[in-house]
Order: C-alpha cells, then sequence, then structure tokens
C-alpha cells in the first residue's frame, strides 16, 4: 500500500528507564525482565492403577530486574538505596523500562510495579583497567506487566 509504513522492531541497544516518571541517564545494560509463573504438579491416581501428573498453572513469581549505567556524579540510585533502610513503603517505585525503535520511538514498555532496589554494586574497579566504571541497581517488583 503507498504511504503506508511498515511497523519497525526494536533494537537491543535503545532503551531506557523511567522511576516515578523520571528519566534515567546513562543506562548500558537492563537484564531480568522475566515473567516466571509456579508450576502446580496434581498427582491423580488413573483408572488403570498408574498415576498421572498434571502440570496446572500457579501464581506468578515476583521477579528482580538488573539495570546498569555509567558511574557519574548523579547519586540518584544510592539516595533510593537510603530511602528503602528509612521507610520502605515511601521507597517503593513504578518503574518502567522502554524499549525504543531507531528513530526513538517507544516500542514497547515494561512496567514493574511497587519495586524498590534490593542491591547496589560498583563494577569496574581495578588496576590497568580501562572500561568505564559501572553500577549496577538490582530492583525487586510485584509484578512486570508489557504494554
Amino acid at each position: 500500500m503507498p504511504g503506508r509504513r511498515e511497523p519497525e522492531g526494536a533494537v537491543g541497544h535503545s532503551f531506557g528507564l523511567e522511576l516515578d516518571g523520571v528519566r534515567v541517564a546513562m543506562l548500558t545494560e537492563v537484564t531480568g525482565l522475566t515473567v516466571e509463573r509456579d508450576v502446580i504438579e496434581l498427582r491423580e491416581g488413573g483408572a488403570d492403577g498408574t498415576q498421572v501428573v498434571r502440570q496446572l498453572p500457579g501464581r506468578l513469581k515476583p521477579g528482580e530486574v538488573t539495570v546498569s549505567r555509567g558511574l557519574t556524579v548523579d547519586q540518584a540510585f544510592e539516595q533510593w538505596m537510603n530511602d528503602v533502610t528509612n521507610d520502605v513503603a515511601a521507597a517503593r517505585r513504578n518503574a518502567a523500562v522502554l524499549v525504543l525503535d531507531r528513530r526513538g520511538q517507544r516500542v514497547a514498555t515494561f512496567t514493574l510495579s511497587r519495586a524498590w532496589p534490593r542491591k547496589l554494586e560498583y563494577a569496574g574497579l581495578r588496576a590497568g583497567a580501562g572500561e568505564p566504571l559501572t553500577e549496577r541497581l538490582t530492583l525487586v517488583h510485584e509484578g512486570i506487566a508489557r504494554t
């Protein structure tokens, strides 16, 4: 069809993170975007006396997502870790991992509900190393949804 554009797929290097609507800069990696469900095994006796095991879907499991970025003067990750120590209920935030196409348009958004940081790790401190210093923040959440 003339004038019709085919949808453009996402590329792995175009992504971002928003925390309560505020964009986090300098991300280098996001891992752990996983939706997983418990499996319930139901064991039944078959008509011929054999045992039958049925696999049933259980509850969705809460997960963890890790975001990495270059180390900068921005101390937002450290502040968020401190907020958890003071009041975890107030420190929970809605986080969104944004996946973008080549033009910078959103292709998908993965929303992490009621997320809070579990771990902050600094990587790259090594004599003679030439890689940039990074910080990795591991978030726990109560659910992930793609829109």
